[in-house]
């Protein structure tokens, strides 16, 4: 891998990982880093080649895991998140209209929102994403 994505590819997986933690996800937790890994996953594919399931199997084969664990992590992670925060965090990062306060959002809905959400903060959508994350934070 080239050295410059390398160094692209740290920065979006640290800002990807901050953001995370913004929302009360708890790193010693298995699904962080899944969680991590498959919104990054998103965020370099096109919606149209987006499917939940090979990203699921991609992380798992990378851990040597089933994908079923590797959904259930992230599952837990969200409730854990979920349940020890305020729902305006949510409500402020989303601003979707499909979250309630009892029901957490599915885990694919909950990587391609917070992808889809990371672009729009950012500005900018592909390749483009790491000059604009360099721009702002580094």
């Amino acid at each position: 891998m080239n050295k410059q994505l390398s160094k692209n590819k740290d920065v979006l997986m640290q800002y990807i990982s901050e953001t995370l933690l913004y929302l009360g996800f708890t790193p010693k937790l298995k699904g962080f880093n899944y969680a991590n890994e498959a919104i990054y996953i998103y965020l370099n594919s096109s919606i149209a080649d987006y499917n939940f399931k090979e990203v699921l199997s991609s992380i798992a084969q990378k851990y040597s895991i089933t994908a079923k664990s590797v959904n259930s992590a992230i599952k837990t992670s969200i409730e854990s998140a979920w349940c020890g925060n305020e729902l305006n965090i949510y409500h402020e990062l989303f601003s979707c209209s499909y979250i309630k306060a009892d029901y957490p959002p599915t885990n694919s809905e909950f990587v391609a929102t917070m992808a889809e959400t990371i672009k729009l903060i950012l500005g900018k959508s592909g390749s483009e994403l790491y000059n604009n994350i360099n721009a702002k934070y580094y």
